[in-house]
């Protein structure tokens, strides 16, 4: 059976504290009773924003945690999340803690759309497309153990490229890092 983390917990922001509540006891679960984690190795087939194949695996496993951002066009929370991530990715870019990789649902069809949206407002890290489909959901269950919810979502791949967390909705760059120091300790 395959198990994953949340990456949710009392630091995080919620839209209710009952839900932040809830989420924070999940994470206790997983944290207690994860053994079983899945790689995320070709389960998201993608492209890069210039249409040319690309792996999202070779992203992960560089020994450093790997945040990837799932995202879409018409997604407002979204683009409201894309300066705190791209700080986040700044500020540990050349470090050896964390990078962060996009990827949007929007699809290989929508391409213009996506290259427009991202020169519209710009991004520094590297963004991926794929599509929004029956088999994405399907392998983001089998990824996370979870139904996939909307955008945006946020998988966190530790250092071996192992997922050890996910969440959906907004998140604050200091959230993912005291998550990370905590994991690393």
């Amino acid at each position: 059976m395959k198990t994953s983390k949340i990456l949710t917990n009392p630091l995080f922001n919620s839209a209710t504290k009952l839900r932040s509540y809830v989420a924070a006891a999940m994470l206790s679960v997983a944290l207690l009773g994860a053994h079983n984690v899945v790689q995320a190795e070709g389960i998201f087939p993608v492209v890069g924003v210039d249409g040319t194949q690309a792996d999202l695996n070779s992203y992960l496993k560089d020994g450093k945690w790997t945040l990837v951002k799932v995202w879409a066009t018409w997604c407002h929370v979204c683009e409201l999340q894309k300066p705190v991530i791209s700080e986040l990715h700044d500020k540990h870019v050349d470090g050896d803690m964390l990078s962060v990789v996009g990827l949007s649902l929007d699809g290989k069809a929508k391409l213009p759309e996506v290259q427009a949206n991202l020169k519209k407002h710009p991004v520094t890290f590297n963004n991926f497309v794929t599509e929004l489909d029956d088999v994405f959901a399907f392998n983001y269950g089998q990824l996370t153990g979870e139904d996939f919810y909307g955008t945006p979502t946020y998988l966190l791949f530790g250092p071996d490229g192992e997922i050890v967390a996910n969440r959906s909705g907004m998140i604050q760059a200091g959230d993912i890092e005291r998550f990370i120091e905590s994991s690393s300790l």
